[in-house]
């Protein structure tokens, strides 16, 4: 049997970053070319949640010379989980056995999908996580500890709660059967994180529940570049605070009573921990700065725990 993927990207008025992106999947192992008789990569859809003329127009130009059908869709809602579900529902009507995700601002290496395939057949998931790594330039920013921003790639999949481990739609592979039977309990993603994020995890979450088996590669890679102003120093502090708001969101949600006060406690002494020590930081930039950052994800977490909600897609 010939399983054919449609490549989904979201996009929200990065059309640079997105031409970026696309012009990487020229380069990758689509269509004919991946090698595989019983795998071929139909099409690439590229769903704009803020409509306007320069995505469209990029679409037009690039799909003459696309080595597979390169489709532009719009989706007005405002919200990554409506721009993700229109995805699914596009390529699941064209018939697609399997749907990949990435991310508009990175580049896919051009073999991450042939190694997503590759270990989907091994293991039969209906669900399987690839890898990521930071881009070359951006390394040294990177290099900064105990942020969530820079957490590095899980090798497991499930934590100590049962719950699937750094699932990301930046690289993901995910079988029709669990799409479809998300889909029939209501919504693929929910659309209670449509301006927040963590609209992923929630999915993972939910199709561990309905029963989806999970696999992961560390072999498919992509290579993560992140805007200018994400790398800024505000930029850096609010990933962290709203980090913190959904993390607590997604356990609201999934986890237990004593699971959320658990983490309340957690975030209190990471709070006075992170202040206690801030003044030993004042000579190293860095360390600073992932103390902040660690005091704005206690912070988060807290204001999540009484409702609150950090809208990052406006």
């Amino acid at each position: 049997m010939n399983a054919s993927v449609s490549v989904c990207i979201c996009t929200y008025s990065r059309a640079l970053l997105l031409e970026r992106a696309l012009e990487a999947l020229k380069g990758a192992r689509l269509g004919a070319e991946t090698g595989f008789s019983d795998f071929t990569v139909t099409e690439t859809i590229v769903v704009d949640n803020e409509p306007d003329s320069r995505v469209r127009d990029l679409c037009a130009r690039m799909s003459r010379d696309y080595p597979v059908r390169l489709r532009y869709v719009e989706e007005k809602r405002r919200g990554i989980s409506f721009a993700r579900n229109r995805a699914a529902k596009e390529a699941l009507a064209r018939g697609a056995d399997f749907v990949s995700f990435i991310d508009d601002d990175d580049v896919p290496e051009p073999d991450w999908l042939v190694r997503l395939h590759q270990r989907q057949i091994e293991t039969g998931a209906d669900i399987v996580f690839g890898s990521w790594r930071f881009a070359a330039a951006q390394g040294p920013v990177m290099g900064i500890g105990g942020t969530p921003l820079f957490d590095k790639p899980p090798t497991k999949i499930f934590n100590n709660s049962g719950q699937p481990t750094g699932g990301a739609t930046c690289n993901v592979l995910i079988g029709r059967r669990i799409l479809r039977l998300l889909e029939a309990q209501g919504e693929i993603f929910a659309r209670e994180f449509a301006l927040t994020g963590s609209e992923d995890s929630d999915f993972f979450i939910r199709a561990g529940g309905a029963g989806a088996v999970f696999a992961r590669t560390a072999e498919s890679i992509i290579n993560k570049h992140y805007e200018a102003r994400r790398l800024t120093t505000s930029g850096i502090l609010l990933r962290a605070f709203r980090y913190g708001c959904t993390s607590i969101a997604i356990l609201k949600k999934h986890g237990t009573v004593e699971q959320v006060k658990r983490k309340k406690k957690k975030a209190l002494k990471r709070l006075r921990r992170g202040l206690a020590a801030l003044p030993l930081y004042l000579t190293d930039r860095r360390a600073f700065l992932s103390g902040l950052a660690e005091i704005c994800r206690g912070l988060g977490t807290l204001y999540g725990c009484f409702g609150g909600r950090y809208r990052y897609y406006r």
